[in-house]
């Protein structure tokens, strides 16, 4: 067999059964991978901010009622910073990363539009004090961090940023300073966090920097990299199995 370009292969046997089950299922599947994608996330951080509090959606919801509004999945509260985290499996579609088209991008966008509003209006509660959300209420800073399954490229950049912010005034949702991981970066960051990197101070950089520019900075500190990850033993013991030799990057490959 040929492979001109090798590394599809490798993407068709993980992310692509992801499109094989989506194309099949529909929206009975994406419901079902968004929890599973949303637990998953939750254990990426719980393995990456040991200092910190964190508080899943279940936990929040036990004192802050339907009714008062929508709740992230996780926030992380680090002195008087809180971190807003909502989940969510979407992906760029095929027809907008062929054409660019801007119709196509933005039916793209639909769920970071529909995930930055729910975190958009529980900021507004957190900022008013509700009396529900007590263990906020000495926070001052907010940071909303919006996570995809799939790499969503440049959307952190100043121009992606401005026409994401006006999609969101079109959606009647106030612009306000969020920021997008896809889950390979998160679990590039996770041994480095869990090294002692601030994770709000990550993120603070991350509004005017790029993520590999940051990365570079953090692995000089850390001296960390993907052999120091939670995972890393259980991809170790894939790739022996399957007789395949590797190094050890200081990213996800």
């Amino acid at each position: 067999m040929t492979a001109p370009l090798p590394d599809l292969i490798a993407y068709r046997i993980s992310e692509g059964i992801y499109y094989q089950m989506f194309n099949r299922y529909k929206e009975d599947f994406s419901r079902y991978f968004g929890f599973l994608f949303q637990e998953y996330v939750g254990e990426i951080l719980k393995k990456s901010v040991k200092t910190s509090k964190i508080y899943s959606e279940e936990a929040i919801r036990k004192k802050y009622p339907e009714s008062a509004g929508k709740v992230p999945d996780w926030v992380i509260v680090e002195d008087d910073k809180v971190i807003f985290v909502e989940c969510k499996a979407t992906r760029i579609t095929r027809n907008a990363l062929i054409t660019g088209f801007e119709e196509d991008v933005n039916s793209s966008l639909g769920q970071l539009v529909k995930g930055l509003g729910q975190l958009s209006g529980f900021i507004d509660a957190s900022r008013d004090k509700h009396s529900n959300l007590k263990f906020m209420h000495k926070c001052n800073k907010f940071y909303p961090l919006f996570v995809s399954w799939e790499p969503l490229y440049l959307i952190n950049s100043k121009r992606f940023r401005e026409h994401v912010d006006e999609v969101l005034l079109e959606n009647n949702i106030k612009s306000f300073p969020w920021l997008v991981l896809d889950v390979r970066q998160l679990l590039t960051l996770q041994p480095h966090l869990a090294s002692g990197v601030s994770f709000s101070d990550f993120l603070n950089k991350l509004y005017h920097n790029r993520f590999e520019d940051i990365l570079s900075e953090i692995i000089k500190e850390t001296n960390c990299n993907f052999g120091d990850c939670f995972l890393f033993a259980k991809y170790e013991e894939i790739i022996k199995r399957l007789k395949i030799p590797f190094e050890v990057n200081p990213t996800i490959d």
